[in-house]
């Protein structure tokens, strides 16, 4: 499956850099919005989709499969991320729960050598 790196370097000799800043031109959108479209931090509008694939001259669900699988993985990253968090709270409680554990045992062995004097 392509991604849009691959179709920026298609329409400029293998490099994206001025790629970008062509299609952002062909779209009146900052070169920024490029770029973060490419690090999956936000996503194009539909009309914009539409505005790529004529640009780049594929079907826009070509366009469209690009963001919706970017899309996905960014949703499998937030929820993995979320249940890592949760995850490593839970291993934090249960060292300070071992923790707490180890001082009452200490309680009970100094209890237990005040009783043996």
């Amino acid at each position: 499956m392509e991604d849009l790196i691959e179709l920026l370097k298609s329409i400029n000799n293998g490099k994206v850099k001025g790629a970008k800043l062509k299609l952002a031109k062909h779209l009146n959108v900052s070169s920024a919005s490029v770029s973060q479209w490419i690090s999956h931090k936000t996503e194009p509008s539909a009309d914009n989709i539409e505005k790529m694939a004529k640009f780049f001259k594929v079907p826009t669900t070509t366009i469209q499969k690009i963001f919706l699988e970017n899309s996905n993985i960014n949703s499998y990253n937030k929820i993995n991320n979320s249940f890592n968090s949760t995850l490593n709270k839970e291993i934090e409680l249960k060292n300070k729960e071992i923790e707490l554990l180890k001082k009452e045992i200490e309680l009970k062995n100094k209890e237990i050598e005040l009783l043996k004097k």
